[in-house]
């Protein structure tokens, strides 16, 4: 569970104040810049999940926030503040996380290498939702 540290030396922020923080929940500071920077997260989320990564927290490694995830490399717990505005009020102190899936995590690729992770869907940034996501269908239709 050790947290990264900045190029300074100190310690990053938790994830879930970074979180509540940009995105605040009930009351907003600027309704248009908020819902704008929620809409592009969720955008860009889409882009770059994978299923497999949320079905690995969930059902293959449900164990991230107890004893037996420090030993596992692939768990990433999200500790929460006390403060939390959500779950202030709650016994939950942890988010169940797990590292994405790469290339490198399934043996394909060297560990030492830079991470590479796994995306079976195509990217909606480049609007293939719309476009489509390969050459000869689009010559085909006249696009």
């Amino acid at each position: 569970f050790d947290k990264r540290e900045s190029k300074s030396g100190r310690s990053l922020p938790l994830e879930r104040f970074l979180r509540t923080t940009l995105v605040p929940m009930g009351k907003l500071s600027d309704p248009t810049f908020t819902t704008l920077s929620t809409n592009f997260l969720v955008f860009m989320t889409s882009d770059v999940l994978s299923i497999h990564d949320t079905i690995n927290y969930i059902a293959w490694k449900p164990y991230c926030c107890l004893p037996k995830g420090r030993t596992d490399r692939t768990c990433v717990p999200n500790m929460i503040p006390d403060d939390d505005p959500v779950h202030r009020f709650s016994d939950i102190r942890c988010l169940n996380m797990t590292r994405p899936e790469s290339f490198q995590s399934i043996g394909c690729i060297k560990n030492y290498t830079a991470p590479e992770r796994i995306i079976t869907g195509t990217p909606s940034f480049d609007l293939s939702t719309v476009y489509g996501s390969s050459l000869k269908p689009l010559l085909e239709k006249g696009r």
